[in-house]
């Protein structure tokens, strides 16, 4: 049953107008292991990449990484110790080996390339677990151990299943967690059945999967569907999850299991999508989203409201302990990336704006990045953002005026409405999906 896109809704607001459908922020983070320096910060105007500790900043376009697509999609971008970028997009696994610069497709075998691919995941030794997520087509969750250069399936092709999340556990590799959501099909009878949530378990690396039972967890009556979030870095049987929009209107409810997905306990309710949900390194668990984070003192404890904390839209701890997290750009956390002091979480500090961006990132000659983003592009982001140089590297930050949210991007007039389109997704029959996290949208100046 082929998916197919439409806008049910369009909220409008007092406001400037955007040539983008959403408003420019940083959705995801992840660390190189065994370095402090590398920093992949995932955001809406595209990949920025630091490899000087959040220092500068450089700029990567949409364009670069996967080309004709790129007003779809927001990856989430993932980084092997060797520096190789995995980005999972509407077109297949796109990958990077020359940092940043270049972006080939995965050729996964036996499935066209061009296949969505919604969740992505790497071991603790870096091996890389994709799930595909194409409506109307057979979709399956494949495993590469050498870098993306080969994929062996694991077992699991569903004509009925859009596979949404993927968790390894850090102290066992051979432990895996997946989520699916089974789209509304045909049933035997001649009515219809589903749609339902899947949670998936495997304990040798995908030889066999243990179907893992949902009845103590409360989903969503249109869309039941849930995303696997975290699993402990010391005890694979310790993990989390959260239900979609099972707290009515927008909002999900986070639940913990002790006996590797057997059983599941209620933890919290949020008024917002829970975007993150975080081990810390002294025992303590962090759950993030934009209207509130919540900090549970130890993985069985009970969680409570953090005070002060910014929008967070990613989270996460590097191996020396530093804890970053997506903030907003303005008002009013003042900071796209920012740095928590130790446990509780908070206060926070900026590391970086998108006015701080250093350039865009220099490529050979004849790529894209380039060709496209450097000479074409680049001249308006760098006005739209108001980036101000000094010999050719951003103004320090106590120089740069403080920034107000802009009016317009890609599109300088003022005055107008601001439009905001709802995305959702009809699946099968009478089916409807929100999408999460891999946001609908058009690259901000592009």
């Amino acid at each position: 049953m082929r998916r197919l896109l439409f806008a049910v809704g369009v909220l409008l607001a007092a406001a400037p107008a955007y040539a983008n459908v959403r408003f420019p922020t940083t959705q995801t983070i992840s660390f190189r292991k065994g370095t402090t320096s590398d920093l992949v910060l995932g955001s809406t105007p595209g990949l920025l990449l630091s490899k000087d500790d959040g220092k500068h900043f450089y700029w990567v376009c949409d364009n670069a990484i996967f080309g004709d697509n790129s007003d779809l999609y927001d990856p989430d971008y993932k980084i092997a110790a060797d520096g190789t970028i995995y980005a999972n997009t509407p077109a297949g696994v796109r990958i990077s080996r020359d940092g940043g610069c270049t972006f080939d497709i995965a050729q996964v075998e036996n499935i066209t390339p061009q296949k969505w691919v919604d969740a992505i995941a790497l071991g603790p030794n870096d091996e890389v677990w994709i799930g595909q997520t194409e409506g109307g087509k057979p979709n399956d969750v494949f495993l590469s151990t050498d870098g993306g250069q080969h994929w062996a399936s694991k077992g699991l092709l569903s004509p009925t299943t859009w596979w949404k999340s993927i968790r390894v556990a850090a102290s066992n590799p051979q432990r895996v967690y997946l989520s699916g959501y089974e789209v509304t099909q045909v049933a035997p009878d001649g009515g219809t059945a589903g749609p339902r949530a899947r949670v998936l378990r495997t304990d040798d690396q995908g030889g066999k999967w243990t179907e893992l039972p949902t009845t103590d967890i409360t989903l969503s009556t249109s869309s039941p569907m849930v995303f696997v979030m975290a699993v402990s870095p010391t005890d694979p049987d310790l993990l989390f999850l959260i239900s979609q929009a099972a707290s009515p209107p927008m909002g999900d409810k986070l639940y913990r299991s002790t006996d590797g997905g057997m059983t599941w306990s209620f933890m919290l309710d949020s008024k917002s999508p829970i975007r993150a949900v975080v081990f810390l390194q002294d025992g303590s668990v962090v759950a993030a989203s934009q209207m509130g984070s919540w900090q549970a003192p130890t993985a069985t404890g009970t969680f409570a409201e953090l005070a002060g904390q910014p929008q967070l839209e990613c989270l996460g701890q590097r191996e020396d302990g530093a804890i970053f997290g997506c903030g907003a750009n303005w008002d009013p956390d003042f900071l796209a990336l920012g740095e928590s002091g130790p446990s509780p979480v908070g206060p926070w500090t900026k590391v970086f704006r998108f006015s701080e961006m250093a350039g865009p990132l220099s490529c050979p000659a004849g790529t894209v990045q380039h060709d496209v983003c450097e000479l074409q592009l680049w001249p308006s982001v760098k006005e739209q953002f108001g980036i101000a140089e000094v010999d050719g590297a951003p103004m320090p930050d106590a120089q740069v005026p403080p920034m107000k949210k802009p009016t317009g991007c890609c599109d300088s007039s003022a005055g107008g409405l601001e439009t905001f389109v709802i995305v959702v997704i009809a699946v099968g029959i009478g089916g409807l999906l929100f999408r999460r996290g891999k946001k609908k949208k058009k690259a901000c100046c592009q």
